[in-house]
């Protein structure tokens, strides 16, 4: 201590405190500087001059209205005579350097009245922080959008505090506006189809327990009511005691694909079922016309033989009915969906009325569109060519609608004579050797592959009336958005 001044009390003198605090300062990481009410420079240290790019006799020859930053001459003839008032303020700014670049700052300032110039300034460089934040930024917002094109949503479960964090992707993975509502695990649980929800708790709960996240597919209804599906992935994280702090993982939109896998399925069973309905049909078509040839070879006259052309010129157009038809039911498989305008698909349609002048076709249907395969306008020539066929005394089709909770419901009514009682439960199934109502047939089976439903509420003696039943998100009127 013998190399420190003291006075008499102890204390150390002024005249050497005052010249330690000034070494500190002017050695000091952070820029630090005394300016007067009118900006003007005091007093600065080396760290801001090296900051800013001036010597110390420059930077004290100039004020702080000469140094370029983002606030005006004006705004900070303000800010000193606010700061002089309040006594401190911290601010962050950027300064224009000597070099011309422009540098990102932290300002702290504090006013004394008994410091010469009154204000003092600690000046702190953050640019290498700020262009950090900014590269945090631009990351996540390419890890966003990366997300929202893979449709790849991702979570972060903290045990310890009990909370999850969500992606915005993840929140319109499961149906809901990002930032709309506070998500949580039990909305993500409600989410879940119910048959699939033990399977969900059970994987999660030995992610907890065994540090392993086991890969899983899962169902989930959205708040719409429509059906998606979703592929998980994720992993558990410890600590030093080997136990579960975080749990992490990504959910995959796989709609698209299980969709795409269910029309593969659709087409190898249509494939299946077309190729029986072929063999068994056309093959009974065969065999009667090898008994009309067994019959020629044995007919005694040309007469004879030739009054069985008719009958086999009728076996043979049956047989390339049932070809064409096969043909269509396959197409099915083969999903090309779009939004189709329903009045003019059927519109187009009704060439199956063509020289029925006494039947009339009335269509009011607002403009509707429905997501389909374009297949779908055979199922509506079936049901006019099921009315003219069968309705006997038909004299006017139409279409109409109605909205209801499970969607819309598509109306086809006839005024013809009906479709009894006992056969309301067959007229949906296809009668072998290709008899009945095989467009019926087709029109179900093309319909429950599409999501769509079909049945037939009509009562006898007054007409048939034909229901379709289309969900939310696959119809909407034209010009807006789907229900």
């Amino acid at each position: 201590m013998d190399d420190i001044t003291k006075n008499g009390s102890g204390d150390v003198g002024m005249p050497e405190c005052e010249e330690r605090y000034r070494t500190i300062l002017r050695t000091a990481l952070d820029g630090f500087c005394i300016i007067d009410r009118s900006g003007r420079f005091i007093e600065v240290n080396d760290t801001l001059c090296k900051m800013l790019g001036y010597t110390r006799e420059e930077m004290q020859s100039r004020s702080l209205h000469q140094i370029e930053t983002k606030l005006t001459p004006n705004q900070i003839t303000e800010r000193i005579q606010e700061i002089t008032r309040t006594g401190s303020d911290r601010f962050e700014t950027q300064y224009r350097c000597r070099d011309r670049n422009l540098i990102d700052v932290e300002v702290s300032v504090v006013y004394s009245d008994k410091i010469q110039g009154g204000l003092v300034l600690f000046l702190r460089d953050i640019t290498e922080r700020k262009n950090a934040e900014k590269a945090l930024r631009e990351t996540n917002t390419a890890f966003s959008q990366a997300q929202e094109l893979a449709h790849v949503g991702s979570w972060h479960y903290d045990l310890r505090q009990n909370v999850i964090t969500w992606s915005d992707e993840l929140y319109r993975i499961f149906g809901y506006r990002p930032g709309g509502i506070v998500l949580d695990l039990e909305k993500i649980r409600e989410r879940i189809h119910p048959d699939d929800l033990d399977k969900h708790d059970r994987i999660l709960a030995a992610a907890a327990e065994t540090h392993v996240y086991e890969p899983g597919e899962y169902r989930i209804i959205h708040p719409d009511g429509t059906m998606g599906y979703i592929s998980t992935k994720g992993f558990a994280t410890v600590d030093e005691n080997s136990e579960v702090t975080h749990l992490m993982g990504v959910v995959q939109d796989i709609t698209e694909r299980k969709f795409a896998e269910e029309n593969i399925l659709l087409a190898n069973r249509n494939l299946a079922l077309m190729t029986d309905i072929t063999y068994q049909d056309i093959q009974n078509k065969v065999t009667a016309l090898r008994g009309y040839v067994e019959l020629m070879k044995k007919s005694g006259t040309g007469q004879e033989r030739v009054s069985f052309l008719p009958a086999m010129s009728e076996i043979l157009e049956t047989i390339h009915h049932l070809i064409t038809n096969t043909k269509d039911y396959l197409r099915m498989g083969a999903d090309q969906s779009r939004w189709i305008n329903l009045e003019q698909i059927i519109q187009k349609e009704a060439s199956v009325l063509a020289g029925n002048k006494e039947i009339t076709l009335s269509v009011r249907l607002d403009a509707i569109e429905i997501w389909s395969d374009p297949l779908i306008g055979r199922v509506f020539q079936n049901l006019l060519d099921n009315a003219v066929r069968h309705g006997r005394t038909v004299t006017g089709i139409s279409f109409g609608y109605q909205e209801i909770p499970e969607g819309l419901l598509l109306i086809c009514n006839d005024d013809g004579s009906g479709i009894p009682e006992e056969e309301k439960a067959h007229i949906f199934e296809r009668v072998v050797a290709g008899e009945g109502r095989f467009g019926l047939f087709f029109a179900h089976e093309f319909l429950s592959a599409s999501g769509m439903a079909i049945r037939e509420t009509g009562e006898a003696g007054t007409g048939a009336r034909f229901e379709i039943t289309v969900p939310k998100r696959m119809y909407r009127f034209a010009g807006t958005a789907a229900q």
